[in-house]
């Protein structure tokens, strides 16, 4: 089998249907990056197989080509010499007026799938809990901006 596709992880639990996510790095994943889908998938099985004799092939799949991902061009986030990552970390999660950031740049340790689902979350959450009470401001001024309209005054006269 191959050495190139060794490292797994399954975030099952995490999206309630069966997911499987198998990764490759450095000079493999570049060589990858231009073979066809069912040439990578031929790949993956032959070392799944190695590991479960007896598990199918995929009812369906994605392969992504970071490297090709003209937004990402392979980038990962890694600890940099002479800097906080604590302090950088806390500071992206501050956000800039309406940009969250999420990835493994904005978890406590780098990681990778597990960092972007789990910081992705948070962001998604902080995003709708902001939404929601803008929401309810703007519901709850017209509300009143209706009351007053609603309620003429006696002798007032109104102008459209």
């Amino acid at each position: 089998s191959s050495d190139k596709w060794t490292s797994f992880f399954n975030p099952t639990s995490f999206k309630n249907v069966p997911v499987l996510v198998g990764f490759i790095a450095g000079d493999a994943a570049i060589d990858a990056e231009d073979q066809t889908d069912d040439e990578i998938l031929e790949d993956v099985m032959r070392n799944l197989k190695a590991m479960y004799p007896t598990i199918r092939k995929p009812d369906n799949t994605i392969i992504t080509r970071w490297g090709k991902e003209t937004t990402a061009r392979g980038s990962y986030a890694f600890k940099k010499v002479n800097r906080s990552w604590d302090k950088d970390r806390e500071n992206l999660k501050k956000g800039i007026k309406r940009l969250w950031f999420a990835g493994e740049a904005m978890y406590s340790t780098p990681g990778t799938t597990i960092a972007a689902w789990e910081t992705g979350t948070l962001a998604a959450r902080s995003m709708a809990s902001i939404l929601k009470y803008q929401r309810n401001i703007r519901v709850g001024r017209e509300r009143r901006r209706a009351d007053i309209t609603a309620t003429p005054i006696p002798g007032a006269v109104y102008e459209n």
